[in-house]
């Protein structure tokens, strides 16, 4: 179908601005790129300063939820580059309206600041903790209920392991009967039963072993999870060379390592003491000078109250020393508040310190992170122009043909054009500039870039004026 006057007008002219848009936009890019080295430098600067603060905020994290079982976030690279970028439900500008926040109520912050109440902080998109994890006060309430469970049992049996039972064999005068209860209780008739006076039996006591094996068990799992606590104090100590926080973190380590030798002392006595002679007798008189014995009358072990209390001291100790830790660490991460309008009114510690650094990349106005996105965002627009004119190219190729003048026209009928390729004798064509009338006319003849027309053309067609030469494809 044959264009109109106007399309062959448009679309001849979009066709030669063509070349124009795509140098232009390769001058744009280079100008930017000039920019987006700076802008580099600046950032990867604000980087390396934020990065030293997140190498302190994470161990100090991690030790925390060790007292507290908070699970906490950590914040890495990505995730800020998707709050530059604006990536749904990044972080720091929160943009999902479905999804209200502690500090969106509409699910949108609308801030030039970013926010400090998610991920800088160590939660979630939520503003929550995201779960919780296992906490050392967990390991210590397994550690006391074992010991519950070892002075259920009376201090004579804990300490040597075993019962003592007095002898119950004897003869019935009944023979069909061979334990005395069934022989008193005979019917029609009960028999006679006649002990033996056998010495009082000693043998293991079941429920004993068994309660070493469960406090054994929660006082290994105990002391693995302080040592794992103790690598993440020696990486806080690595990372942060202050030398306050130092001293604290030694005192931590200190602590960690005189529970360990408490419980490795503990662990080292024997199970059960099996020295000490027990006491004999027969008709329960060896049980009752068993029963009258205090744990001083045995060896030491590892259920032997005297021994369990150390445990228990450490406990009361460690105890007391997690309440210090905590206050400590959460004073060494600090906290952040803002304003309503997202400015900050308050920062302390990592957090705040980090966060100033966040703000310093991510902020709307002069985060040179968001500079360095908006130059790579232009650069970026500059190839999609390209691309784009690339695809009209190809569209446009197959309704006209266009070429510019490479020079005025001279008044006669031969103009000479950049590219005569698209052209040849007997073309009905067109010739148009941006600030003249539209000619109709044919050509005669070709001779490389130089077309003989059918009409003259006036001068006042002129390549710095669009002049250009046209048809139908």
């Amino acid at each position: 179908m044959a264009l109109s006057q106007n399309d062959r007008i448009t679309l001849s002219k979009k066709v030669t601005l063509i070349p124009v848009q795509d140098a232009t936009a390769d001058q744009i890019k280079d100008i930017l790129e000039e920019g987006k080295q700076k802008a580099e430098d600046e950032d990867n600067a604000n980087k390396g300063l934020l990065d030293s603060k997140t190498a302190l905020v994470n161990p100090y994290q991690k030790e925390l939820s060790k007292y507290d079982s908070n699970d906490r976030t950590e914040l890495v690279e990505q995730d800020i580059i998707d709050g530059a970028e604006k990536k749904f439900q990044n972080f720091f500008f929160a943009n999902d309206p479905q999804t209200p926040l502690p500090s969106s109520p509409d699910g949108v912050w609308k801030n030039f600041a970013p926010s400090g109440y998610s991920k800088a902080i160590g939660k979630n998109y939520l503003e929550v903790f995201p779960g919780t994890v296992v906490k050392e006060q967990d390991k210590i309430d397994a550690v006391n209920s074992a010991i519950s469970s070892v002075e259920a049992i009376t201090d004579n049996i804990r300490s040597s392991g075993q019962e003592c039972n007095e002898d119950d064999t004897g003869t019935c005068s009944l023979p069909a009967y061979t334990d005395q209860i069934s022989c008193e209780t005979a019917t029609p008739t009960p028999g006679i039963w006649t002990p033996n006076g056998g010495l009082d039996i000693y043998s293991p006591n079941a429920a004993v072993s068994s309660a070493l094996s469960a406090l054994q068990t929660a006082i290994n799992d105990w002391k693995s999870f302080v040592n794992s606590t103790k690598t993440l104090i020696q990486a806080e100590n690595v990372a942060d060379t202050n030398a306050g926080r130092q001293t604290q973190n030694n005192t931590a380590i200190s602590d960690i390592d005189n529970l360990v030798s408490v419980v490795d002392a503990w662990d080292a006595l024997q199970d059960f003491d099996t020295s000490t002679t027990l006491p004999t007798g027969s008709g329960g008189a060896g049980c009752a000078l068993f029963d009258a014995m205090v744990p001083g009358d045995f060896d030491p072990s590892k259920l032997r109250s005297i021994e369990l209390q150390e445990i228990k001291d450490e406990i009361t100790a460690r105890q007391s020393f997690i309440s210090t830790r905590i206050s400590e660490i959460t004073t060494n991460l600090g906290s952040i508040s803002q304003g309503a309008d997202g400015r900050i009114t308050s920062a302390s510690g990592f957090y705040g310190d980090r966060f100033r650094l966040l703000d310093v990349r991510l902020n709307l106005m002069a985060g040179s992170l968001n500079k360095l996105k908006a130059i790579e965002n232009g650069q970026k627009a500059q190839d999609e122009q390209k691309a784009s004119n690339e695809n009209a190219n190809v569209s446009y190729s197959s309704a006209i043909k266009v070429s510019l003048f490479r020079a005025p026209a001279s008044g006669g009928p031969i103009i000479h054009l950049k590219d005569a390729s698209d052209f040849n004798p007997g073309d009905s064509v067109f010739v148009m500039a941006d600030s003249q009338e539209e000619i109709s006319t044919s050509i005669i003849s070709k001779d490389g870039d130089a077309v003989t027309l059918a009409d003259s053309i006036p001068k006042k067609y002129r390549e710095n004026d669009g002049a250009r030469l046209y048809k139908d494809a």
